[in-house]
């Protein structure tokens, strides 16, 4: 008898008879699953022996224990599958033969004896703002649409549970679809996003796109892009309150995923669903609108009186996204992807490619509309930070995805602008903590190269009430700005270190040697010594 990885809500155990005969038993030992383990497992059998006159590769059901009185625990025995657990690759070869193999889930024609009808994992209940949410905006989006109807759909036959972690793979094959005891009747495309979502917090958006493409690509009929997306919201909103509850098998398996990049994955998921599944008729052409006449963002070329020229700018804007396509590096995205930022360009030849370019503000708007990671870096690095008005900074701070695009449009763009101070007193108080630490890095501005008018000592009491509980990005924010009142003001140093050392924020932040650590009392003391030169 041997543990088989995997089995978030079950201990699987792989098991060899006397006469070398294998099989796999699962045990129902995890609530709330084991107070509902005799219909899980009764429903998982029963497809099993449904399947067995399908080519999709299912185990075969040989004895259920629904009592647990033999085997210690609720537990079915089935047949053993061969193969092995692949979650570390995306390639498009696994994305197609993942699609492939689901199709032909949703072909399957159970007759008489359809499972019971599916069930929704985003109810009510969980539609509340999880602490971690870094776009709140986008929360509460999925939470409204939810609330409407649900759409229409054709049944067909549902896996349920359909993603990487359950299935078996074998010289580049699915060799076993494993764990059918969500089995239901329902709408194709609530497979096809669960699938995606999986492939999203596992490797990225961009993999969970290409899945579903791939699935698309396949299967019959038309796709309502509204309905899809009510699909994909109800998968994405089912991992709340807290996606971290999938991530300890993948890292069991040996991947580096922790749980604030499961979190920023989720998130990336929900905006690229709310922003690619777009009604029908809101295609190209109204991308292509936005894209020259954008209201807000500085006058576009107009597309008929002016089009060779619209021509023109839209091929350099292609040929520039070109070249960061050319530019992408696997290993550069992987250890971005770890602090939130989806992209694999290096940042020096991003620099590089920006000081060719030189100062372009129509074409840095039209990247930045691509809502592409890498070209909204370079748009902010060849922008004009004087030309953009207050309102269009306030919308470009809150579609700033990501905690490098957000960094440089606060630095590179905001702290340049004439509208700064006035985005600050707004941005400050703002419900959105992502938009709030933007307030507070304007403020820190302030603290260090014009205070006057600044009320240093409320400053302190704010921070002082709020920073130990504020979410990471906003509490980081603060706790610069508590730094800087200490180096910058010796008649709040006092305090500011008193502060610091109470709350302990960011005392165990690790600091690589020759490094000073951004726990306050440790900084603000350095950088005074430095300054005295002592």
């Amino acid at each position: 008898m041997r543990r088989l990885t995997g089995g978030w809500t079950s201990t699987m155990l792989g098991l060899t008879g006397h006469d070398g005969e294998q099989a796999v038993l699962r045990l129902m030992t995890k609530e709330p699953w084991r107070r509902h383990a005799a219909g899980l497992l009764s429903r998982e059998a029963a497809v099993q022996q449904q399947l067995q006159r399908s080519s999709i590769p299912v185990p075969r059901s040989v004895a259920l224990d629904l009592s647990g009185d033999t085997a210690g625990a609720p537990a079915h025995l089935m047949s053993w599958l061969p193969g092995r657990l692949c979650l570390t690759s995306a390639a498009d070869s696994i994305l197609e033969e993942m699609a492939q193999v689901l199709v032909g889930i949703h072909q399957f024609a159970p007759g008489h004896d359809r499972p019971r009808q599916y069930q929704s994992w985003a109810a009510p209940g969980k539609r509340v703002m999880p602490p971690w949410a870094q776009r709140r905006q986008l929360w509460n989006q999925a939470f409204e649409l939810l609330e409407q109807p649900v759409p229409t759909y054709a049944g067909t036959f549902l896996h349920r549970d359909f993603h990487l972690g359950n299935l078996l793979w074998s010289q580049g094959r699915i060799s076993g679809v494993v764990d059918w005891v969500e089995t239901s009747w329902g709408p194709a495309a609530l497979d096809v996003a669960h699938a995606a979502t999986y492939l999203a917090m596992l490797h990225g958006v961009e993999a969970g796109a290409r899945f579903t493409n791939a699935y698309r690509r396949r299967a019959d009929g038309d796709h309502d892009e509204d309905e899809f997306r009510y699909w994909n919201v109800m998968d994405i909103v089912g991992y709340l309150p807290d996606p971290a509850k999938v991530v300890q098998p993948w890292r069991d398996s040996g991947l580096e995923i922790t749980d604030d990049l499961a979190r920023s994955r989720l998130e990336q998921r929900l905006e690229h669903v709310l922003r690619t599944h777009r009604r029908p008729g809101r295609g190209l052409d109204h991308v292509l609108a936005v894209h020259l006449v954008h209201p807000g963002f500085p006058r576009r070329l107009n597309p008929v009186r002016d089009g060779q020229e619209a021509e023109v700018s839209e091929t350099t804007v292609a040929e520039v996204v070109a070249e960061l396509a050319a530019l992408e590096d696997p290993k550069a995205r992987e250890v971005n992807e770890r602090h939130g930022d989806d992209h694999g360009v290096n940042l020096s030849k991003l620099r590089a490619l920006a000081n060719r370019l030189k100062t372009q503000q129509e074409l840095a708007c039209q990247l930045w509309e691509t809502d592409d990671t890498a070209a909204r870096l370079l748009a902010i690095l060849i922008c004009r930070p004087k030309a953009f008005e207050r309102d269009e900074l306030d919308v470009m701070l809150r579609e700033a995805r990501t905690p490098k695009v957000h960094d440089w449009l606060v630095n590179y763009v905001v702290k340049k602008n004439p509208h700064s101070e006035e985005l600050r007193l707004a941005w400050y108080a703002d419900p959105d903590s992502v938009v709030a630490s933007a307030g507070w890095a304007l403020t820190t501005e302030r603290v260090r190269k014009k205070p006057e008018g600044l009320d240093l000592a409320g400053l302190l009491d704010v921070i002082e009430a709020e920073m130990r509980d504020a979410p990471d990005r906003l509490q980081w924010a603060m706790n610069e700005c508590l730094g800087h009142i200490g180096i910058e003001h010796a008649e709040h140093r006092a305090r500011a270190i008193e502060i610091g050392e109470r709350l302990e924020v960011l005392k165990d932040y690790p600091t690589s040697p020759g490094c000073t650590s951004p726990f306050a009392p440790t900084w603000i003391t350095e950088m005074v010594r430095r300054q005295h030169g002592t």
